[in-house]
């Protein structure tokens, strides 16, 4: 009966460990920590700037199809869909270089590794 207490005691702290093993300890927030939080603010900068860029580059493509076509004349249906075809082309472009240039990131080997 002790053996098996034992057995199901270490099958507990197995599955317990297993369970925990990419927490990170409160040792891993010493003195470091300062960089990582400044290397997170970096990054969601980064990623904000990329957001609103893709936004406003989007924007500035639908008005762009949209105001050419008005000074063509066409009617506003022809407006329209310029301006949204231009804006997706604009979208799926700016989509193509966010995955690739994530990609590209993901290959290259961090600092953190080295």
């Amino acid at each position: 009966v002790a053996r098996l207490e034992r057995i199901k005691a270490q099958l507990a702290h197995r599955e317990y460990n297993k369970m925990v093993e990419n927490v990170r300890s409160d040792s891993e927030f010493g003195e470091g920590s300062s960089l990582s939080v400044a290397a997170d603010l970096r990054l969601m900068t980064r990623q904000i700037t990329v957001l609103l860029n893709t936004v406003l580059t989007v924007i500035g493509a639908f008005i762009f199809g949209f105001m050419a076509c008005k000074y063509l004349g066409l009617n506003l249906s022809a407006q329209m869909s310029v301006g949204l075809f231009a804006g997706m082309l604009v979208f799926f472009a700016d989509l193509y270089f966010i995955v690739r240039q994530d990609a590209l990131a993901e290959s290259q080997p961090s600092k953190k590794t080295q």
